[in-house]
């Protein structure tokens, strides 16, 4: 039950990402603009690119249309604390008929102990590069930014059935308990006429093993 609890906070946060995005300086503000971050962007068809830092229009209007399908491609199914950093994409595609100026992307984790259900996410680190700075970033948990990291889509923005990835890597420090957790993933896009609206919150599960346990041959990514 608390897993599903946990869960369930984790995705309501990132269900009200939009909003606090739309009062970030880095998101789309008046005044005078912040550099947001950045990540090295692909997209299919198109070779890869750097996203630019210069913000774009103002959201005018909601949509409730899921325009952007975010996913984790490649994190483990299994982590052994103390093991170090696993390395996996953070991918958004625009699934519409349209064009999407822009994709903010967040990620979250948590985790709780197998034995007594407490939560032990702050056990885990998540981190993301930063390819114009050429170096590693936090991700910020639901206290300091709602999982909010980077934005991805390029100065072009998505095409239709175009995508644009982020570089992630995650660790569970050599105290971690046995323990069971996940990484969802949520996209917030604008689109061309200026409406904004974000994606279905996906869970990835994983299972936590404690340290001294040697590393799990291949295991499935988490689903």
């Amino acid at each position: 039950m608390k897993l599903r609890r946990a869960l369930a906070a984790v995705t309501a946060t990132a269900a009200m990402l939009p909003a606090a995005l739309s009062a970030a300086p880095a998101a789309y503000a008046t005044g005078t603009p912040e550099p947001a971050p950045t990540a090295t962007a692909s997209a299919t068809a198109t070779p890869s690119a750097t996203p630019t830092s210069t913000p774009g229009p103002e959201c005018q209007d909601w949509s409730s249309e899921r325009a952007v399908k975010a996913e984790l491609r490649g994190l483990p199914g299994t982590i052994v604390a103390g093991s170090g950093w696993v390395g996996f994409t953070y991918r958004a595609t625009n699934v519409t008929a349209g064009h999407l100026l822009s994709v903010q992307a967040a990620a979250q984790i948590y985790a709780l102990e197998n034995e007594t259900t407490e939560d032990i996410s702050g056990h885990l680190t998540l981190e993301w590069f930063d390819a114009a700075a050429g170096r590693w970033r936090p991700v910020a948990g639901p206290e300091e930014g709602d999982g909010y990291f980077a934005s991805v889509a390029g100065a072009d923005g998505l095409g239709p059935g175009e995508y644009a990835e982020a570089e992630l890597r995650l660790k569970a420090d050599a105290r971690t308990p046995a323990g069971h957790g996940g990484a969802v993933s949520v996209g917030w896009y604008l689109n061309a006429d200026l409406t904004c609206g974000y994606s279905d919150a996906v869970d990835h599960p994983f299972t936590l093993l404690p340290a001294g346990r040697s590393k799990p041959g291949h295991v499935p990514d988490a689903r």
